[in-house]
């Protein structure tokens, strides 16, 4: 399900930034999507670097500009890659759909949860869009990130296309389509399940 676009679901989880914190109402803390590709990557990642907080800041200000959202003020070092994101959505013919971002999503068969950076609705509803914004180089696994995502489309059309698009400093862009199959679930749902089974035997060591 997704917050805020899944018909009459009341949204059970709640993102804490402070540790990147997804939190049923339950009390249990749930996997994210990116702790399971963590795993099944080995890629550690940068978290809390001057890098990361970067694309942090850049993931913010694409969302805000896309959803038509005021912004105070904007890193002049952030103004090239809102203008890479705006090129994106311009030449996939999408400024005349309704932007959804930073939307949080829960599995809860599965559960495991994520944020969406930005879902593309068509004005008549019938056809979604799913985007994941870089600022770093393609990664393969960033495959299995969107497939994970598109899991949790319920109660709207499922994404009819996927892509994984890179931000790049100078005020470009490379969007790589991503294809969705059973194979990228696959390899996600079987690395839960493993993560799943060592915390359920204490073997677990969070990244």
């Amino acid at each position: 399900m997704l917050q805020g676009l899944t018909p009459g679901a009341e949204f059970p989880v709640t993102f804490f930034a402070d540790g990147h914190r997804y939190v049923h109402d339950s009390g249990r803390t749930l996997l994210s999507v990116t702790k399971v590709l963590k795993e099944l990557s080995g890629f550690i990642g940068d978290g809390g670097s001057p890098a990361a907080d970067f694309g942090t800041e850049v993931h913010r200000a694409v969302a805000a500009t896309l959803s038509k959202k005021k912004l105070l003020a904007v890193d002049k070092r952030i103004v090239p890659y809102i203008k890479a994101a705006k090129a994106f959505v311009k030449k996939e013919k999408l400024t005349r759909y309704t932007v959804a971002a930073e939307v949080l999503g829960y599995h809860p068969l599965l559960e495991y949860t994520g944020t969406l950076d930005c879902i593309f609705i068509s004005p008549d509803g019938s056809k979604t869009v799913l985007v994941d914004w870089k600022t770093g180089i393609f990664r393969e696994y960033y495959r299995i990130q969107l497939a994970a995502y598109s899991m949790l489309f319920e109660g709207i059309p499922a994404p009819s296309s996927c892509y994984c698009v890179m931000l790049k400093r100078d005020g470009t862009h490379e969007a790589v389509p991503v294809k969705l199959g059973s194979s990228l679930e696959r390899d996600f749902i079987t690395e839960l399940s493993h993560i799943n089974l060592m915390k359920k035997h204490g073997r677990y060591e969070e990244q």
